[in-house]
């Protein structure tokens, strides 16, 4: 299964918002003709039931409710952070959601993957052959090829794939794959180096 010791450099990609979507080219049309703006799913509350405006998510800081900042009522184990119904189609939204509130900070999207970076924006490697592809976005120092493998899902490959910040919403921002050949590839979310949390994303036969 894993069929990752001769991949090679493929192509590269920035990312603007902590995140990518792998996808093919359906769900890059969907991505780059999508004009919905993000919003935050996140609903603070009080314990004792009272709802705290969402403005203070902007300042965890400030003043929010009986004169506790977020910080504050975290602290004392009086927030309840509750969350909105997540969005499930292909778009920031979805992608925003999936990044942001769910395990891992990665899952499926209509045969699509969202994956956070874990490790901020900038610019990041494509690498892979005929039945394998890797996303790497940890650090230099930490990139090998003996890393740990968990599996999240499937995606059915059938032609090229597109790895993209769905924030640009312009193809040409985004890195095309084409040496992918058609079939149903595992996806997996991809660990190496000294860190606890993921890396990479793997897709391979």
């Amino acid at each position: 299964m894993n069929n990752l010791s001769n991949i090679a450099e493929l192509a590269a990609f920035c990312v603007d918002s902590g995140q990518f979507v792998i996808t093919g080219s359906q769900g890059l049309a969907k991505l780059v003709s999508d004009t919905g703006e993000f919003k935050d799913k996140r609903k603070p509350m009080h314990v004792d039931g009272r709802e705290i405006d969402k403005k203070y998510l902007r300042n965890w800081q400030a003043p929010a409710i009986d004169e506790l900042s977020l910080n504050e009522l975290e602290d004392q184990g009086l927030l309840d952070m509750q969350l909105l119904p997540l969005c499930e189609e292909l778009s920031l939204q979805g992608a925003c959601d999936t990044t942001l509130y769910k395990p891992n900070g990665a899952g499926i999207i209509e045969n699509s993957v969202a994956s956070c970076t874990h490790y901020g924006d900038g610019r990041f490697t494509v690498l892979g052959n005929e039945n394998s592809l890797m996303v790497y976005t940890g650090f230099v120092q930490d990139f090998n090829l003996n890393g740990k493998l968990e599996q999240i899902g499937v995606m059915d490959v059938d032609g090229p794939v597109y790895v993209i910040d769905p924030c640009y919403r312009n193809a040409q921002f985004g890195a095309e794959i084409k040496s992918l050949e058609h079939g149903v590839y595992g996806v997996y979310l991809y660990t190496c180096g000294d860190v606890q949390t993921h890396n990479g994303i793997v897709l391979t036969k």
